[in-house]
């Protein structure tokens, strides 16, 4: 029992912070910007930097921590047929020139999902907040279907290793702020590094958008 004063102390100092940070505060966050990729066996050459666009809601905890659970998709378009990734007896089997790669005649952007959960860090002692976050998640990526030409019963040739669905975890970490448009609409600029765990992915978006306190 003479613990009690002690007690009465943490948990004032408990309230005082979650209530200085907006603790229980639910916020709806949109978010787009250029996802620009870095090159790695996960996201082929063959396809160059994109755009994401996303969602998430979020949970202001005490002690300056927000918990956000967020969706984004990325789109990254076809810009060239890079044959050294492929399987070089591709080319030799269809008795392509080994000098020049065929003619592409149709061609799939990636599509990736990330589905996350997000930590955020947040620093409001000034007007501009600022936070630092981490994000653990799974992604489904499908690479889009690339087809040199038909052969000669018109069926497309398709390249092996496009047109297929990937899944894998994730982790990211990012930097980011946040402006006081008005008292319930924050605008937030953040940039994250994000990874797969096998590392074979590699992505950085820049991502604008809003942030709308519920």
């Amino acid at each position: 029992m003479r613990n009690h004063p002690l007690l009465i102390g943490i948990g004032v100092l408990i309230v005082l912070q979650s209530s200085a940070f907006g603790a229980g505060t639910i916020g709806l966050e949109l978010f787009a910007g250029p996802s620009f990729k870095i090159k790695s066996t996960g996201l082929p050459a063959d396809w160059g930097d994109g755009w994401a666009a996303g969602m998430g809601l979020g949970y202001d905890l005490a002690y300056n921590t927000r918990l956000s659970g967020e969706v984004s998709v990325h789109r990254f378009p076809f810009i060239r047929y890079d044959r050294d990734y492929y399987n070089r007896d591709y080319l030799d089997y269809h008795g392509q020139p080994p000098w020049g790669p065929p003619e592409v005649a149709s061609a799939e952007p990636i599509y990736l999902c990330e589905t996350a959960l997000a930590m955020r860090f947040v620093d409001t002692e000034w007007l501009i907040e600022t936070a630092f976050s981490l994000r653990l998640g799974v992604d489904f990526m499908h690479i889009g279907e690339i087809i040199l030409g038909y052969d000669i019963d018109n069926q497309p040739n398709r390249v092996e290793g496009t047109n297929e669905w990937k899944t894998k975890p994730f982790m990211s970490f990012g930097v980011g702020f946040a402006y006081p448009v008005r008292s319930n609409i924050d605008l937030t600029l953040e940039a994250r590094i994000a990874r797969t765990l096998d590392e074979t992915q590699w992505m950085i978006p820049a991502l604008l958008g809003f942030r709308f306190k519920l």
